[in-house]
Formats: C-alpha cells, sequence, structure tokens
C-alpha cells in the first residue's frame, strides 16, 4: 500500500526517516565534540579519584587512589604537573617544591575506552621553613648573590665588608645624593595555607642619617622598575621613617611612623604578611599595621631589594641577617 501523505508535509515515512537522520547526525556530531575536548562519549569506563591527606606539603609523601573509577579498567595512568609519571590504581609520589600542580588520572578499559580526570593539587611548606636566609658569611663572594640595579647605581658604591662591631660581614651601600644604588635578590614565595604567613627580617645599621642621607627596604616587588604589584615598603628620607603604600596603578602613599634610626646602631626590620594585612615591626615593637589588597596565597617569585630609592638623598647603610620564613 502506498505511503498515506500528509497535507502539505512529508509523507509519514519521509518524515520517520527525517528523524532518524537528525538524532544520528546529533549523536555524530557530539563525538566529534569529545573527542576533540579528549574525551569519549558514553565512554564504558570512568576515571575518578581521591587525595590523601587532603593538605599537601612539599617533601612528603602523597597518595592519590583512583578505586572510585568505574567500568572495567585494565590501565591507570598518571601524571602529576612535576617529576615523572605513575601507573596503578594505587600511587604515591612526592613534590619537591611547593607549587600548584594538575594531576591527570586516565583509565582505559578491557574494549579500549580511555576517560581522563584532572584536579589542581596545591603543595603548601610547614609553618616554620625558612625560605632564604643571607648573612653574609662567606665574606666577598656573597655580593654574587645581589644583583645590582644598573639604571643610576655605581657598583663601587656597594659591597660586602667586614663590620668589626656587627657579626662580621654586611652589605655596605654607600651612594651619594646624585646616584641611586639599590642591590636585591629573588625570593620565591611558595601557596599559603589558611592562618599562614610570609615573614620577611633585615638588620640594618645606619652611618648617616641626616644632611641627605637614608635607605629604603623593599620586602616584595614583582620588578625592579615598576611600583605595581609591589607591596608596601620601609623608606627612611629627612629625618622621618615612612611606611609607603603602592598602588596598582604606581603611585604611593606614604605614612610617617615616631621611629627614627640611631647612627651606627643595629635596628631589627619586620615585614609580616598574611590574608588579614601586614604588619612593621622593628626590634620587636609593632610601628604600623594595615590591610592588604595584595593576595600572596598564590605565591610566586617576588624581589627583596634594599638601598635608596630616590636621586636626591643618598645612602650609606649596612644591610645584615636577611631571612624570610613562613609561620601561623
Amino acid at each position: 500500500m502506498a505511503a498515506r501523505s500528509l497535507p502539505g508535509s512529508l509523507s509519514e515515512n519521509s518524515l520517520w526517516w527525517a528523524r532518524a537522520v537528525r538524532l544520528t547526525l546529533t549523536i555524530g556530531c557530539l563525538g566529534l565534540l569529545a573527542a576533540a575536548a579528549g574525551c569519549t562519549l558514553f565512554s564504558s569506563v570512568q576515571a575518578s579519584f581521591t587525595v590523601d591527606p587532603v593538605v599537601v606539603y612539599a617533601g612528603e609523601s602523597v597518595t592519590f587512589n583512583a578505586s572510585a573509577s568505574g567500568g572495567q579498567i585494565v590501565a591507570y595512568n598518571w601524571t602529576f604537573g612535576a617529576g615523572g609519571p605513575g601507573a596503578g590504581m594505587e600511587v604515591q609520589t612526592t613534590f619537591s617544591t611547593p607549587g600548584i600542580y594538575t594531576v591527570e588520572l586516565t583509565v582505559e578499559g578491557a574494549d579500549g575506552d580511555q576517560d581522563r580526570m584532572s584536579r589542581t593539587v596545591t603543595v603548601y611548606v610547614r609553618s616554620g621553613s625558612e625560605l632564604l636566609r643571607e648573612d653574609f658569611s662567606v665574606g666577598e663572594a656573597a655580593i654574587a648573590n645581589w644583583a645590582l640595579d644598573p639604571a643610576w647605581a655605581n657598583a663601587r658604591e656597594g659591597g660586602v665588608e667586614y663590620v668589626s662591631s656587627a657579626q662580621d660581614y654586611a652589605l655596605h651601600i654607600y651612594s651619594g645624593g646624585e646616584a641611586w644604588h639599590r642591590r636585591m635578590a629573588s625570593v620565591e614565595l611558595p601557596p599559603l595555607r589558611e592562618g599562614q604567613r610570609i615573614v620577611f627580617q633585615v638588620a640594618v645599621m645606619a652611618t648617616r642619617t641626616r644632611d641627605g642621607y637614608g635607605f629604603a627596604i623593599y620586602p616584595i616587588r614583582t620588578t625592579k622598575d615598576d611600583l605595581s604589584g609591589a607591596l608596601p615598603f620601609l623608606r627612611y628620607a629627612d629625618g622621618t621613617t615612612w611606611i609607603v603604600e603602592p598602588s596598582q596603578y604606581g603611585t604611593e602613599v606614604a605614612h610617617s611612623t615616631s621611629f627614627v634610626p640611631g647612627v651606627y646602631r643595629w635596628h631589627r626590620y619586620q615585614f609580616a604578611f598574611s590574608e588579614d594585612g601586614l604588619e612593621v615591626r622593628i626590634d620587636d615593637q609593632l610601628i604600623y599595621e594595615a590591610q592588604l589588597e595584595a593576595d600572596l596565597s598564590q605565591g610566586g617569585v617576588y624581589l627583596l631589594m634594599v638601598g635608596d630609592d630616590r636621586h636626591d638623598i643618598g645612602c650609606n647603610a649596612f644591610f645584615d641577617d636577611f631571612s624570610v620564613w613562613v609561620e601561623e
């Protein structure tokens, strides 16, 4: 019997075939999209894994367990974002350095199907971990660790010298008012878990504090040339100690304090940065605190810089016992 026609439309058989073709094309397109995304549509296996412990620290063993994966799996393959790959339903690895890593599991079924799962794993350091220490105990050779900002400086205006009144050697910066001498070292900060903070500390002895002399301490700076991204720093100039807050636009707002450093006297300057804000202490006395807009929780590589930062102010000061650590 001939197919009955529908008025102004396709026949019933034609309509059925059109729907079937449309469904086939839709499934095919979805399959192509899934393949392009690196996964298999309607895979017979499913990748899943857990991490133990939940809080991961550098240098400590971590267990990745894929027992929650589904299907008839014949192979488990891992990549950890650092170091070599792994294989097996349960694997252990150690992240030697802190940071943020992408861990990926690929499972393969008996029929050749594959599925993948990835997770971001943040690796912290234990509170009390020291990130940098410089006491210049090796003498003049230590100057190699402190790069010179060449923009205005004369290399002869700074060096590591023996200071008889102090703890052996120290970094001496003695630029004139027409110069600009700054030294810097690279510091890699780890991600911070909740409750942790970064502490920077340095001892400074000024030999000139008047008549156009001062010094500056930058505990965290992203680049040597731009204040954008820098965190608050300390500047002594014109008889006043200032805590300077840079903005995201590279401008600055200076807050004066009552502290005046003594001549030929060592003072210990400490900066503590956390999600709660900034604390600045000199000789264990709190002189400044404020909230911070900057976020150090993800870590990163920064510059620790000392010297002078004004073309009308010289520097004649010794810097010693730099240390950076994590605490809570």
